[in-house]
């Protein structure tokens, strides 16, 4: 994470296998909600901080009280990340992680990925428009109406290992 990760963005990055913020003395990760709105967060976010990331329950209910978050140094003492990384190490270490983690992947050394087509998006005064979704503005009625179209194409075929996997056997 670069930059601070508060609420529903840091309960995002709890269900991360490995987390990283940048050191930089104003980056930090925080569940502001019950100092800021009242309530404990709601989706789960600290079940997985205590539970997942096993972090001392009394280290966890501070933490849900500070509005401002826990950062750097002290966010990995506490376990509520991984690795706080200085700035100017960010883009070399982030490398090294990112291959080290593709380096335990089961995934096959030949496989392809699969190719994600551009987002096309317009948007006037009456909604926004994507290829498959669509949303209408009904200004006078107070809401928005939502449509969602299925793909005209055929679905990618899946590859010889998939196909065996899915049907029960392995080839």
């Amino acid at each position: 994470m670069n930059g601070t990760a508060s609420g529903g963005g840091y309960e995002l990055a709890l269900a991360c296998e490995h987390i990283m913020l940048v050191d930089d003395r104003s980056s930090a990760v925080s569940l502001p909600e019950l100092p800021l709105l009242g309530v404990l967060p709601g989706t789960g976010g600290l079940t997985r901080v205590s539970d997942k990331r096993h972090v001392r329950r009394d280290l966890a209910d501070y933490f849900s009280t500070k509005s401002e978050g826990v950062g750097g140094k002290k966010a990995v003492q506490w376990r509520l990340i991984d690795e706080a990384v200085p700035r100017p190490r960010w883009d070399d270490t982030v490398a090294e992680r990112a291959a080290e983690l593709a380096s335990r992947s089961s995934r096959p050394q030949d496989a392809s990925g699969v190719a994600l087509t551009p987002l096309t998006k317009t948007a006037d005064d009456d909604g926004i428009r994507y290829d498959h979704v669509e949303a209408r503005f009904e200004r006078d009625a107070g809401r928005v109406d939502i449509s969602v179209k299925g793909p005209q194409n055929d679905p990618p075929r899946a590859s010889t290992r998939h196909a065996a996997r899915t049907s029960g056997r392995w080839r």
